[in-house]
């Protein structure tokens, strides 16, 4: 839940050395933005934006022309794990931004974070093996820096959501799906109802096989 029009993208400082390490245009040291414990739900209209809570890895994707990296909330990388998602990321047409999402698994028809959890396995050929049988998508919720470089972490909310509709627009390449945000909603009376367990439709970066 996010204040629509006036939440700036709040992250802990970034050492120097991290800065130093990453070929991005932002630290890979940036953390994901968490939601804040609330005594009630906000009864002013407009102000507000409600977004399913999604059954998977909160993970942040970087890239820099041929460069992608991700990061899971705490920090620790990822692309090892999803290696079709830097594969898809490397297909995307922007050569450069930063993204905000959720990692998640189809299984059977539900999100499965048991198949996440598979994923980090200490076998290369294992991993491999899992990203052919069960590929992940990435849910994208957030922008925070957009393909021209732009760091829009000082942003407010709708101005950073607006730079990820562009980025939807022109992220598909011949490889992968049409992109699109986690769908929101801004009223309480008009907030998504699909269960978390339910997969995305066209709220994700997804790869095309074969």
């Amino acid at each position: 839940m996010s204040r629509g029009g006036r939440a700036p993208h709040q992250a802990p400082p970034v050492r120097a050395e991290a800065q130093a390490q990453a070929p991005f245009g932002l630290p890979l040291g940036v953390r994901a933005m968490e939601a804040q414990t609330q005594a009630s739900l906000p009864a002013d209209k407009g102000k507000w934006q409600y977004e399913p809570k999604w059954d998977g890895f909160r993970c942040l994707a970087f890239k820099e022309g041929e460069a992608v990296e991700l990061r899971g909330r705490s920090g620790k990388p990822l692309l090892r794990y999803f290696p079709e998602i830097g594969t898809l990321l490397r297909a995307v047409r922007p050569r450069c931004f930063v993204v905000d999402g959720e990692l998640v698994i189809e299984t059977d028809g539900r999100l499965s974070f048991e198949a996440l959890q598979m994923r980090l396995h200490p076998a290369e050929s294992r991993i491999r093996k899992l990203s052919q049988a069960t590929p992940a998508r990435l849910v994208l919720f957030d922008m925070l820096m957009a393909p021209s470089g732009a760091d829009l972490r000082g942003e407010p909310l709708a101005r950073r959501r607006q730079a990820l509709e562009a980025f939807g627009k022109i992220a598909a390449g011949r490889r992968s799906k049409p992109s699109a945000k986690s769908p929101p909603a801004l009223n309480l009376d008009r907030r998504p109802n699909r269960s978390p367990s339910r997969p995305p439709r066209a709220n994700s970066l997804r790869p095309r096989l074969g």
